[in-house]
Formats: C-alpha cells, structure tokens, sequence
C-alpha cells in the first residue's frame, strides 16, 4: 500500500515537473482575465461615461489656448516684419533713454526756425527723481510717491523739461507751439509763460523715453 502511495507521489511530482510552465502560464492567463473583469473593464465602463458639462468646459479651455496661440503667433509675425526703418522711426518718437544731446538740437531747432532763441534749458528724468523720493523716504521712513504719467505702463518714463525762450513775438511763439506739438519726438506743453521784465517766454514741457 505504502509502495502505491509513494509511486502516486512520484507521479504527481513527474507531472508537476515536466507540465511546471505550462500550469504557471495557466495560473497567470487565469489572473489577467479575472483582472481584466473584475477591475479594468468596471473602471473602463466607468470612464465611457461623460459628463456634458465637464466635457463643455474643457473643450471651451482648449479653445482659449488655441486662441492664444494664435495671438501669440500673429504677434510673432508682425514683429517679425517690422522693417529696420520702421525700428529707427518708432526709436525716434519713443527712444530708449533721454538722448538728451539730441533732445537739445530739436528744441533749439524748433526755437531757431520759428525766430526765437533758446537762452536756458533744464531737465528732471522722472527716474533719477524717483531713486532720489525712495532714498528721501528710506530716511524719513516716509512714503512718498512721484508724479506717473496717467494709464503709463511702469517703462515708460517722463522727462520735464524747463526752457526760457527770447525773441519773436506772439506769432512766433504760436508757431512754435505749433510746430513743437507736431514734432517728431513727443512733445507735450504743459504751461507757456510771458516775462514782461525780460521779454522773453518761459516754457515746460514733457517728453517720454521706453526704459
């Protein structure tokens, strides 16, 4: 009886050994489709399901992100064909500092062609005037902000201008006035005075440079 026994177990274990990958590819075939049942398809179905709503609102947000794209693109290609000579004309309405040396042979151009003469010229760059409030409220711990120009983005800067004018009458101040409004460089007259001791005129205005 123990002799059966022992040969069935031999058997077996013969089985066992020669058929060992067959049964463990069996095992795992068994596992993925019970997986496959049991979890990924519940899951799968689960997800078939959309929602109107959330589905609206991420087509609506792709939208908008191709929408930007194509802003951004368009932008891209319009800077792209901006031509040299319209660079040095933008430059020379809106430059990039105060090109003060520059600044001086307009307006002594413009005084000059219309019968005036430019006896005086002074200026404050809205950004040293700035450094100088903030160092000013660092020592007093008070807080002290400048003149802006109004809706300005931060990069544009103002530069006042003072200048005393002699010569010329009523009619030559006009046209300079005229003539300085229509300048290439943005001017902007903020005051124009008369010194019936001297003669002469006293003007300020304000000019502006991209930082």
């Amino acid at each position: 009886m123990n002799g059966q026994t022992k040969r069935k177990e031999k058997l077996i274990l013969f089985y066992l050994t020669k058929y060992f990958y067959w049964l463990l590819l069996v095992l795992i075939l068994i596992f993925i489709i019970l997986f496959y049942f049991l979890v990924f398809q519940p899951e799968l179905s689960r997800g078939a399901t959309i929602n109107p709503f959330e589905y609206n609102r991420k087509l609506k947000y792709l939208e908008s992100l191709r929408q930007e794209d194509r802003e951004i693109n368009k932008l891209l290609s319009d800077y792209q064909n901006i031509q040299s000579s319209d660079l040095k004309l933008l430059e020379a309405v809106l430059p990039t500092n105060v090109d003060l040396p520059n600044l001086i042979v307009q307006l002594n151009t413009l005084a000059n062609d219309n019968g005036l003469s430019l006896s005086s010229f002074s200026f404050i760059d809205s950004a040293d005037k700035d450094k100088k409030e903030s160092a000013k409220s660092s020592d007093t711990g008070q807080s002290s902000v400048a003149p802006k120009v109004e809706n300005a983005p931060k990069e544009l800067r103002k530069v006042d201008i003072s200048l005393s004018l002699t010569g010329g009458d009523y009619h030559s101040l006009k046209s300079f006035v005229s003539e300085t409004e229509s300048n290439l460089r943005l001017l902007d007259i903020v005051s124009l005075n008369f010194n019936p001791k001297g003669g002469g005129f006293s003007v300020n205005l304000l000019t502006y440079y991209y930082q």
